[in-house]
């Protein structure tokens, strides 16, 4: 008999269908086995007929009404099966009926009628112990269907793992989580998804998840890499099944809030920086001081290697190594070269445009600026130009050891750089001051020293007509001419007392801006 049973349970369990039709399964197998040509089999719950199957069962089928009968019977608790060989029904020959408990309570009814022989108590011995097993069966794909409506109707992504971390479940959302389809991940690792550096923390979570004795193990955050690519950032919260021996993890998707606090942490960074570049200015700090924090702050936040700033002598179309802020290991080569041979897209870097390569190692044809980053290692870089009054006055250099870095941070270096620019600027026109009042400076002590050399030999020139020219009319004229030079001198000593008037206000102003 047990052998008999081995694969008609086989069968049942074997089928992926949900519980009903599971059910339908199972009645199915019961009349092969039995040699029944028709029946109907139902789940008992609170001692109504919550669902059942039937075949071969119509509408006019019981009309006596004996299969109601006892179907009612046994619903209400009858425990023992029975078997009724003469029936004296029209459709109904034979009936065998098998009520199939647990814990005290029936749970399940399967009536069997018209075999074309006599039911025995071997069919009966059968069917007792094959309905036991389809019980436990359609219970389980019953809870399992249960499960799985909760779990897709949770909000969030749930992924089920067996005890050994392998995926027996994923709802709709944790499909548009991965990017995958549910029958693709089944039987796959839970760890496929998950960066090495996160792998560690979620295994020992779901170890410890394994292993609890009851107690909810802590949410944890963790990485995780779709098929498409795309990296997230989720909170996933493992809770053990015991009695199946399954984990359910729930997983939140935070990308987005971790996109908005990184977006609200670089908006901090700028303003910061911003901030302290508004002042430096203010403050009349040296542009050399104020360039080294700029570089040194985007270097920090944008995690780059290297951070330099190139002057742009427009005159001579040069390019200077101004400033450099770099790790400690890197050797930076100086810099004074020709602007069209030493970068790449000089001419796009002109009109203002930000030139970024990903991949230097890719590309044909290298620049010296290249060259220079290949043999210190580099993979990328991003040059941002720095423009003033329409005119680019230099240029802003970043680069990485890693491809692609510069991405996601190009906006935030074109602001700062943006501001960089007019320090740079504000120093060139605070130089040109300088260098204009000196010049004034210069040419005002110039002018009293020209005064003074003009006066001297102008009054010798005076004695002496007095003393050697005896002719009175060419004496007369020569004195008239001296007197014409002496009004002269006059008016330009009068221009010197105003233009050292000028030069002390101008020594004033530079002094209040020092």
């Amino acid at each position: 008999m047990y052998l008999n049973l081995v694969n008609p349970v086989l069968r049942v369990s074997s089928h992926r269908g949900d519980f009903r039709s599971t059910l339908q399964i199972a009645l199915d197998e019961a009349l092969r086995v039995t040699g029944s040509e028709c029946g109907l089999v139902g789940r008992v719950e609170e001692g109504t007929l919550s669902s059942f199957e039937f075949k071969n069962v119509g509408p006019d089928f019981d009309q006596t009404g004996i299969l109601t009968h006892l179907l009612n019977v046994a619903i209400r608790g009858e425990k023992e099966s029975k078997i009724i060989n003469e029936v004296g029904n029209t459709n109904l020959k034979r009936l065998l009926i098998v009520p199939a408990t647990e814990n005290g309570k029936v749970v399940l009814v399967t009536v069997l009628a018209n075999k074309s022989s006599d039911y025995t108590e071997s069919d009966v011995k059968f069917m007792e112990a094959f309905m036991a097993c389809v019980y436990h069966i359609i219970e389980k794909r019953r809870l399992e269907e249960t499960l799985r409506t909760i779990i897709e109707n949770t909000g969030t992504s749930v992924v089920v793992l067996d005890e050994k971390g392998r995926i027996l479940y994923m709802n709709t959302n944790a499909e548009k989580l991965f990017g995958v389809e549910k029958k693709k991940m089944v039987g796959n690792m839970f760890t496929e998804f998950i960066p090495g550096k996160y792998r560690d923390t979620a295994i020992e979570k779901f170890r410890m998840s394994v292993l609890s004795t009851g107690t909810p193990t802590n949410s944890f955050e963790m990485k995780i890499v779709d098929r498409r690519g795309n990296t997230k950032y989720v909170i996933a919260i493992p809770n053990l099944i015991a009695s199946a021996k399954q984990v359910i993890v729930s997983l939140v998707d935070i990308t987005s809030m971790k996109k908005k606090d990184r977006e609200l942490e670089s908006l901090v960074q700028r303003l910061g920086i911003i901030h302290k570049i508004d002042h430096d200015i203010l403050k009349g700090k040296d542009f050399e001081d104020i360039a080294e924090t700029i570089i040194r702050s985007v270097r920090e936040v944008v995690g780059s290697e290297i951070a330099s700033l190139l002057l742009y002598d427009s005159k001579h179309n040069l390019l200077k190594l101004q400033i450099t802020n770099a790790e400690s290991e890197i050797l930076v080569e100086s810099c004074n070269k020709p602007a069209t041979d030493f970068l790449r897209s000089f001419e796009l870097l002109k009109k203002g445009e930000i030139v970024k390569v990903d991949d230097v190692s890719s590309v044909k044809s290298p620049t010296e600026h290249e060259q220079q980053l290949l043999r210190l290692g580099f993979k990328s870089y991003v040059l941002v130009p720095l423009i003033a009054r329409n005119e680019l006055i230099g240029i802003f250099c970043l680069g990485s050891k890693k491809p692609e870095k510069f991405s996601d941070k190009i906006d935030f270096v074109r602001e700062v750089t943006s501001q960089l620019a007019v320090a740079l600027q504000e120093a060139r026109l605070y130089d040109m001051k300088v260098k204009a009042f000196e010049q004034i400076d210069h040419n005002i002590e110039q002018f009293a020293i020209l005064v003074d050399h003009i006066r001297n030999p102008l009054a010798a020139a005076q004695g002496f007509v007095e003393v050697y020219v005896e002719n009175e009319e060419v004496q007369s004229k020569i004195k008239e001419q001296i007197d014409r030079i002496i009004e002269l001198i006059k008016k330009l000593e009068k221009g010197w007392i105003e233009s050292e008037h000028i030069r002390e206000f101008l020594r004033r102003e530079r002094g209040s801006e020092e």
